[in-house]
């Protein structure tokens, strides 16, 4: 039975498709960047992209728009092109992020540990306390999950 708004986690949209940008990078896709945010009604959104596509390499904007993988909670359970159902796993989410970065052969060239383990621990701060990572929403600018402040990623304050 696909999910409905009925019986839907609305934890699982961000807890789906971040999980998916951490299988990437275990796949040996290290150059895959994420900027999650709160737009201005409300709904987390995820930008993912490569750091070659990013002028200062961790935040937008991105060299070609066309390069980036949008996706927001709005339009849960459909991410990409894909429609999550109870039996979605994490790598066909990661496979749709792929595709729709058009499978950027650069991503597996750019090796950034540093990046990939603060990703690591974001998620794990995001699971831990309940609440997505966002970089800024409308009223705010600044990483944190909830109202909880975190790290921004390596080179972040550099780049701004």
């Amino acid at each position: 039975m696909p999910l409905t708004e009925r019986n839907l986690d609305p934890h699982l949209c961000w807890r789906l498709l971040l999980a998916a940008v951490q299988r990437l990078h275990e796949r040996g896709l290290t150059g895959i960047r994420v900027l999650p945010y709160f737009g201005a009604v409300g709904w987390w959104r995820i930008e993912v992209t490569t750091a070659a596509n990013l002028r200062s390499g961790v935040n937008l904007p991105a060299r070609d728009d066309d390069a980036v993988f949008r996706a927001t909670a709005a339009s849960f359970p459909r991410i990409g092109e894909l429609v999550v159902l109870p039996s979605t796993t994490v790598e066909q989410v990661a496979d749709e992020i792929h595709r729709g970065l058009g499978s950027p052969t650069e991503a597996t060239y750019f090796t950034d540990r540093e990046y990939c383990s603060w990703f690591i621990g974001i998620r794990q701060q995001a699971e831990a306390i309940g609440s997505p990572p966002s970089a800024f929403e409308e009223f705010h600018s600044g990483w944190r999950c909830g109202a909880t402040a975190i790290a921004p990623p390596p080179g972040w304050e550099a780049a701004r």
